[in-house]
C-alpha cells in the first residue's frame, strides 16, 4: 500500500504534467491564431481595394485592349474638347458626325405631280398638346449638287444610290407656293416614306422604295410650323429667311435643327479657321459653301 506521501506526490505529478500539456496546446493555438490573422487580414484589405476600384480585366494575349474599362483621362483630348467633348461632363460631342449626316443637296425645281403623302404627329409634339398633320406634295426636281461628304454617316442607308434613281422630292403641302419652276435650291434631305414594292400581279417583292423629300419641324403656332430646310440659291448666292433665325425661347436655340447644327460648324470655322475659310450665313456663294462642307466634314 502507498503511503500517503506517495499517494499525494503521483497526485501532484498528474496534476502538474496535465498543466504542461495544457500549456503546450495553448501556445500552439496561439502561434496558428498568429499565422493566420495577418493573412485573413491580407484578404479583407485586398477586397475592399478591388470593391472600391472595380475590377479592370487584362488586355487578351493577342493585344486586343477592348476589355479595359475605358477611362479616357482629359489630357488625351486636349485641342479636340470643344468639338469632339463636352468639357464640363467629358461626354462625347455629336459632332463632326451630325455634319456628316446632313444630307446636303442643291437641286433645280420642276413641276409639281400627283405624288402625296401624310403624317400624322401626336399631342406631344405640338404647341397646344393637340395632334396634327402634316400633308406632303412630289415635285420634280433635278439634282445639280450632290454633296457626298454630308452623307458619309447619313440615317439613310445608300442614300447616293437613291438620289441617282429619284426623279422628285416630297415637300410639305404649306411650302408649295414658294417652290417655283427653275429656282434652284439648297436643300437637307431626309426619308419620308419606305414604300413596298409592287409587281403587276399584285404580289410583293418584299423589297422597299426610298421616298425622299424635306421635312418641316415641329408645330410652333396656330398652323405655323418649324420651316423646312430649304434655302433658295439667288445669283449664285444663299439666301436665308428671316424666319429661318427664329430662336426657341424655351432653350435659346433655332427652331430649324440644321440652322442649329450650321451654327456650330461656324463656331469651330471661326475658333480653328477663321482666316480662310467663310461661315454659314446669308449671302455666301455656292463655291464657299462646296468649301464649308468639306473643311468640317472631310478634314475633322
Amino acid at each position: 500500500m502507498k503511503s500517503y506521501d506517495q499517494a499525494l506526490n503521483e497526485i501532484y505529478s498528474m496534476a502538474n504534467e496535465q498543466i504542461a500539456k495544457s500549456q503546450r496546446h495553448k501556445q500552439k493555438r496561439q502561434k496558428l491564431f498568429i499565422l493566420v490573422v495577418p493573412v485573413c487580414f491580407l484578404l479583407v484589405i485586398s477586397l475592399s481595394i478591388c470593391v472600391g476600384m472595380g475590377v479592370i480585366k487584362p488586355p487578351t494575349d493577342d493585344g486586343n485592349e477592348e476589355n479595359i474599362a475605358d477611362q479616357t483621362p482629359v489630357e488625351d483630348n486636349k485641342g479636340d474638347e470643344n468639338i469632339f467633348w463636352d468639357g464640363e461632363n467629358m461626354q462625347p460631342n455629336i459632332y463632326p458626325s451630325a455634319w456628316k449626316k446632313l444630307n446636303a443637296v442643291i437641286v433645280k425645281w420642276g413641276e409639281p405631280n400627283e405624288q402625296t403623302w401624310s403624317e400624322s404627329y401626336g399631342k406631344y409634339a405640338s404647341y397646344d398638346e393637340k395632334a396634327f398633320m402634316v400633308e406632303y406634295v412630289g415635285v420634280n426636281v433635278e439634282f445639280l449638287t450632290v454633296y457626298s461628304e454630308t452623307m458619309k454617316e447619313s440615317l439613310i442607308p445608300n442614300i447616293e444610290n437613291i438620289i441617282e434613281q429619284t426623279t422628285y422630292l416630297m415637300i410639305p403641302k404649306y411650302y408649295i407656293e414658294e417652290i417655283k419652276v427653275g429656282d434652284i435650291a439648297l436643300v437637307f434631305l431626309d426619308s419620308i416614306a419606305n414604300v413596298a414594292v409592287q409587281a403587276s400581279d399584285g404580289s410583293f417583292y418584299g423589297l422597299f422604295t426610298t421616298i425622299l423629300g424635306i421635312r418641316c419641324g415641329d408645330c410652333i403656332a396656330e398652323d405655323k410650323y418649324v420651316p423646312a430646310p430649304i434655302f433658295n440659291i439667288v445669283n449664285n448666292k444663299l439666301v436665308i429667311s428671316e424666319n429661318f433665325y427664329e430662336v426657341n425661347p424655351d432653350n435659346g436655340e433655332y427652331y430649324m435643327d440644321v440652322m442649329n447644327l450650321l451654327l456650330k460648324a461656324n463656331e469651330y470655322i471661326c475658333k480653328n479657321d477663321s482666316t480662310e475659310l467663310v461661315i454659314f450665313e446669308n449671302g455666301i456663294s455656292v463655291e464657299d459653301l462646296s468649301d464649308l462642307f468639306e473643311y468640317i466634314c472631310e478634314n475633322k
